[in-house]
């Protein structure tokens, strides 16, 4: 009996334990192998056949088979293939046959990490006879003629023990082909599958689409594969290095700052087959792109789950750095509107990419978005983020003309500032821009520059401007404001520093002081940033160090406002100063602007803000107690009669019915019942105390007042419950309402409830009947809530539950679901919905409005 030469099962363990990272690789292997076996026959066969690979996955009997009808081996390739380590027959015919995958000859021991004996029958073409091969995991293995009706190789793995079968369950042997065999050309059917599990095709290698179709075929192909959508494509085919194609994409997750956005992933594949997910082929700058890649410029690592970094990959890098950005410039030129919806997302890494290339900032410049404060002009949108986007054309636009030279551009660039400098130009009825983003004043800068732009950058948070800040003019007003600016420099000493504190005039007149920053204090936060790194090289530690204490006497400057009235009136009595009271304003005029400042809200200041209110409240109680003739609430007597009687329901298009519930997890099972009934079948609307954003008295009453009928749990009642049960027993309006009860729980004796003669639905004693079925039929059973339900001038509720389910795949957040169960409550509603209508609430998915409605059109007919 042959035996192979090596330590066969130190081999195995050294596999399983460092180069394969899980056992479900060995099923990629073995496809691997079949799909090179076909392509092997393909280049020596002048006539077509139809090439294909059958999977079959028996958990239950331990056994896994795949069978190809490829070339097949004869006794002779077995002995030189598969009783030697690391002589594949993919390996050595790669040169000679274009779209092999395999290379380095191991795969194929990937089944014993997993088997407890592997057998394979092959037939190679042109030859009568076949061949058995078996190996237990030893190295001894057992070779013998057999009879095999058609060309190929079928290798079938038995499993060592049960502790393995979830390995090749179907739907996990599925996902596998899905993942790593998508895109090979060879139909890969389970289990006797009609249809291949792998599309094989993609849609930009489909030549004979249009453009138009083609997007949109891989736009549907992206929504189905990846974790998001696309915003724009840009299509890859280059040979130089090597021929790479597929599509990169502008993702819909927008950009977040540098530091918590990830970068920029692409799905790669050599040679067809998945090979892994990677950040390396993107420019750093591009964290807003995503992509779907095949090549066969790249070499795999031995274990097939990454690559080897090498020039070849530096220079595809390089030009899907040169795609990404000829495709921002093509948008726009040619589809600004497009270009700016997009900038909306991405506004972080489009700048970034504009720092990195000057021609496309040269192009798109104009057509970037800034943050500024509103300016007192009346624009189309609202903000509620406190800023706006406006272009540097507008912008400039808006701000005063220099006769005499060039234009200032007032901005700042320390972030978390931008509340006191828009309130200030605000205030002043100009525009200020937060540069304060990574890249943004450097691309001023560089805007500045341009050969038919005349501006001048005005940094408001550095430069002392005298039309902003103005100084004191007489010199007793300049005395009395130094001297509590004194003052303040004594009392406000944060971590044990002193800072400097100067008396300026500025508006708005009700901002009492404000905190800002030079280039030696943004100096001072670098070295401290670099000190609280623990990777920080020591060199640089002992830079930053030194830095740190050439700079530590300009790490703050607190400018208080002469304008302000309570800084006047302070500086007006400096006989208090030094009075413990009059110390705790002066630190609380310092906190107050660093709140303002909120770059300068770490933990450190955020815990002293929080004493000294803490300190505030317990003056204030102290003062409120002291106060024996302060009436604190208003006798019940003199205040007017509420009415108790709630007004008239509003007409609405469909019936909405409040259900009073236990607060208690244990009856979640019924609640969900009790909506499955109301909006599933009786289309209404189920109404929760619960789901209010804010769960208050009026809340609640409002609440009620909108429902139509009322369903109660009451079998262990709360004193919440007793109050909403109590609306529902004496309700002026003698709406229906069914009561529900769980006999297995006992009652508590002062909490209970008389139903009067409201119909009482023992949900415990249904027996073998599903709850949803039972509550259905026993509510109804209720004269008034029947009638009710037969009422057909009412509207049909589409619930929120149904409306996700109709979207699939598209996965919406929950506050478009809510947005959209808003505008557009009921069915009836839903049939005169246009596309634009669904487009407004869908944010990042608008481009799927379409589809979706069409979904849910055909849902409805």
């Amino acid at each position: 009996m042959p035996n192979m030469e090596f330590d066969f099962q130190g081999l195995i363990q050294l596999l399983a334990k460092n180069l394969y990272s899980e056992k479900r690789v060995f099923i990629r292997e073995l496809i691997q192998n079949a799909h090179d076996g076909i392509l092997r026959r393909q280049s020596r066969e002048s006539d077509a056949f139809s090439p294909r690979i059958d999977i079959e996955s028996r958990p239950d009997e331990l056994q896994f088979i795949i069978r190809d009808n490829g070339l097949g081996m004869d006794l002779n390739d077995i002995g030189e293939y598969l009783a030697v380590i690391g002589r594949g027959a993919t390996r050595l015919e790669k040169g000679d046959v274009t779209g092999l995958v395999g290379q380095f000859g191991i795969g194929f021991l990937s089944a014993f990490i997993v088997a407890e004996r592997v057998e394979v029958e092959t037939r190679k073409t042109g030859d009568d006879d076949g061949w058995k091969w078996s190996n237990s995991g030893t190295q001894e293995y057992t070779v013998s003629n057999v009879s095999k009706d058609s060309f190929g190789t079928t290798v079938t793995v038995f499993l060592k023990g049960e502790e393995d079968k979830g390995v090749i369950h179907p739907e996990e042997v599925d996902n596998v082909i899905r993942k790593y065999a998508d895109m090979l050309k060879v139909p890969i059917h389970l289990n006797g599958s009609r249809e291949p599990i792998n599309q094989m095709i993609m849609p930009w290698d489909c030549d004979g689409l249009n453009e138009e179709t083609r997007a949109r075929e891989t736009q549907v192909y992206l929504a189905k594969t990846m974790p998001d959508s696309a915003l724009a494509l840009i299509d890859v085919d280059i040979e130089d290095p090597g021929p790479t194609r597929g599509v990169l994409y502008i993702s819909d997750q927008r950009s977040l700052p540098n530091h918590e956005q990830p970068p920029g992933r692409v799905r790669l594949y050599q040679q067809r087959m998945f090979l892994c997910e990677t950040t390396d082929l993107l420019p750093p700058w591009a964290r807003f792109v995503r992509g779907v890649i095949n090549t066969s410029a790249i070499i795999p690592t031995a274990a097939r789950d990454n690559f080897v970094r090498d020039d070849t990959t530096d220079r595809i890098k390089e030009e899907f750095g040169h795609l990404i950005i000829e495709r921002l410039r093509e948008l726009s030129l040619d589809e600004p509107q497009r270009f700016q919806r997009i900038l909306k997302y991405h506004d972080i890494g489009i700048k970034a990419a504009c720092y990195e290339y000057d021609e496309l900032f040269r192009n798109v410049a104009n057509l970037l978005e800034w943050r500024t404060n509103c300016g007192g002009k009346a624009i189309d949108e609202e903000s509620y983020s406190g800023f706006y986007w406006r272009r540097l054309p507008d912008i400039l636009s808006a701000l005063p003309k220099s006769e005499s030279g060039p234009q200032a551009l007032p901005c700042f660039a320390t972030a978390f500032s931008a509340n006191q400098y828009f309130n200030m130009a605000e205030s002043a009825n100009s525009l200020v821009i937060d540069a304060s983003g990574p890249f943004e004043m450097l691309l001023l800068e560089q805007y500045a520059k341009f050969e038919d732009v005349s501006i001048k950058i005005i940094r408001v948070d550095q430069i002392d401007d005298p039309n902003i800040f103005r100084h004191l003019e007489e010199h007793q007003e300049e005395v009395r404001f130094q001297r509590l600016a004194t003052r303040m420099e004594q009392v406000v000493k944060p971590r044990g520093r002193s800072i400097r504190v100067e008396a300026r005039k500025f508006k708005p007149a009700d901002l009492a002081a404000l905190i800002r920053t030079t280039e030696r204090s943004e100096m001072h936060h670098q070295a401290e940033d670099l000190l609280n790194q623990p990777n920080t090289p020591q060199s640089m530690r002992e830079m930053a160090e030194t830095l740190l204490k050439m700079t530590t006497a300009e790490s703050m400057r607190l400018t208080i406002n002469a304008d302000n009235s309570l800084i006047r009136d302070i500086a007006e009595h400096p006989e208090l100063f030094g009075e413990p009271e009059v110390d705790e304003i002066l630190s609380g005029i310092y906190n107050n602007a660093i709140l303002f400042n909120q770059d300068l809200l770490t933990t450190e200041n955020t815990q002293i803000l929080n004493q000294q209110m803490h300190r505030l409240l317990v003056k204030h109680w102290e003062t409120v107690s002291d106060m024996e003739e302060a009436v604190l609430l208003q006798p019940e007597r003199d205040q007017p009669e509420l009415d108790v009687v709630p007004a008239k329901n509003p007409e609405r298009q469909h019936r909405c019915i409040f259900m009073v519930t236990p607060e208690t997890a244990e009856f979640e099972d019924v609640i969900e019942a009790v909506r499955t009934v109301v909006e599933e079948r009786w289309k209404c609307e189920l109404l929760l105390a619960r789901d209010l954003k804010q769960k208050s008295t009026d809340g609640i009453r409002r609440l009620m007042n909108r429902a139509d009928a009322f369903i109660v749990e009451f079998t262990t009642m709360q004193p919440q419950q007793m109050l909403e049960a109590g609306a529902v027993r004496f309700d002026p309006r003698s709406r229906p309402a069914v009561l529900l009860r769980d006999e297995t729980h006992v009652m508590r004796e002062d909490m209970r409830f008389d139903p009067g003669n409201q119909n009482c639905v023992v949900y415990s004693n249904r027996g073998d009947k599903p709850l949803v079925e039972y509550l259905d039929h026993e509510m109804q059973n209720d004269v008034n809530i029947a009638k009710l339900l037969k009422d057909s001038s009412r509207q049909r509720f589409l619930s929120p539950g149904r409306l996700v389910e109709l979207f699939k795949p598209v996965t919406l957040d929950a506050l478009i679901v809510r947005t959209l169960v808003s505008r557009f409550p009921t069915e009836e509603r839903w049939r005169e919905v246009t596309e634009e209508d669904l487009a407004d609430c869908l944010d990042e998915h608008q481009g799927f409005a379409s589809i979706l409605l069409d979904n849910v059109h055909k849902s409805l007919n």
